[in-house]
């Protein structure tokens, strides 16, 4: 055999080996583009569906508009008891009332010419002015309480009463036992009348 077809023979190997190795890599190269086992993929979303699904309403402005609020109704006032007027004033004096208010004067002044009689008739007349002073005094305080039912009566009487204490106090010190006496009896007299009118 001769070098020239021994060399023939080895660039025909070389050539085929080439040609298969590159259909190898061409191969190769198509598979990894194209898996042929690739399962079917999940459907790319829908762009415009997705914002379609996704886009919110914008509410109404009757949706958002503000209730109005309901009136609450009043509660139905009370009736409240008109109070009775308080009476004014000073109360109005009764019969009653002035017999309490003048007795402890009355009773006074009968003890005061009791215990005048009893000094005079002893013969003396020390201290006789100083009961009579307080029973004056008393003479004022009489005129501060008519008598409801008889207001004229009752004045007449107390001031011929106190009357009656100035002349006893005038004889008192002048230690006149006749002038006494007179005085003495005439105060018991307008005494007595006060204190049927206090009955």
């Amino acid at each position: 055999m001769s070098p020239r077809a021994g060399n023939s023979g080895r660039i025909g190997l070389l050539v085929a080996i080439g040609v298969i190795a590159l259909l190898i890599a061409s191969g190769a190269v198509v598979l990894a583009m194209n898996p042929p086992f690739q399962g079917e993929g999940e459907p790319e979303p829908n762009t415009s569906a997705s914002a379609t699904s996704t886009a919110t309403p914008s509410p109404s402005a009757t949706a958002t508009a503000t209730a109005t609020p309901t009136a609450t109704p009043s509660a139905t006032p009370t009736a409240t008891p008109t109070p009775a007027p308080t009476p004014t004033g000073d109360v109005e004096p009764t019969d009653p009332m002035f017999i309490e208010n003048v007795t402890p004067y009355l009773t006074d002044a009968d003890t005061g010419l009791s215990m005048i009689e009893s000094i005079v008739e002893s013969g003396s007349f020390a201290g006789t002015q100083d009961i009579v002073n307080p029973m004056r005094q008393d003479v004022l305080r009489l005129l501060d309480f008519p008598k409801p039912s008889d207001p004229d009566g009752w004045k007449g009487a107390v001031e011929s009463y106190g009357g009656a204490l100035d002349s006893l106090y005038q004889a008192l010190g002048n230690s006149d036992v006749e002038r006494t006496e007179t005085a003495l009896t005439s105060a018991r007299t307008s005494l007595s009348t006060l204190i049927d009118l206090a009955q």
